[in-house]
């Protein structure tokens, strides 16, 4: 992690591209980068207070994303999902693929199944599975999380 936060550092004051900072943000929190952190969540919300399309979609999407990121790798998982689950239905607003945004929903179901979340977990996982029944990952997660509901 720590050469992605070293590439990330750079940047982290450019605020033009939230789904930028959402990756930064991932970076330097896996890096255990707590000052890089809080530095780049401060030039968030003051991108999120703008008028501009990228001020909106930091407010409604990539600086909850990035709060959640923080949260999850602290060990806050209740907060993770609490910032999440509204975040999860506009997700492409931040921009990005298909596979960058999924990163919000495997983040939001294993803060749900950490926090002892097991029926929205579940939940989350069905919808996964009706979404992509191709998906052998999604079956063997849902799975696990019929098998931790049972425990």
């Amino acid at each position: 992690w720590r050469g992605p936060a070293a590439t990330w550092e750079p940047h982290i004051d450019d605020g033009w591209y939230g789904f930028n900072d959402m990756h930064a943000m991932i970076a330097f929190a896996g890096a255990g980068r707590s000052d890089l952190c809080q530095r780049l969540l401060k030039v968030m919300r003051e991108t999120a207070t703008t008028g501009t399309e990228n001020g909106e979609n930091t407010r409604l999407v990539s600086l909850p994303v990035a709060e959640a990121v923080l949260a999850f790798t602290q060990g806050h998982y209740n907060a993770a999902v609490d910032t999440l689950l509204p975040v999860r239905l506009m997700a492409q607003r931040g921009g990005g693929s298909h596979a960058q945004r999924d990163l919000i929903a495997q983040t939001l179901i294993r803060s749900a199944e950490l926090s002892g979340q097991h029926g929205l977990a579940l939940a989350l996982l069905n919808e996964r599975v009706s979404a992509k029944p191709q998906s052998h990952f999604a079956r063997l997660w849902r799975e696990r999380a019929v098998r931790q509901m049972a425990a």
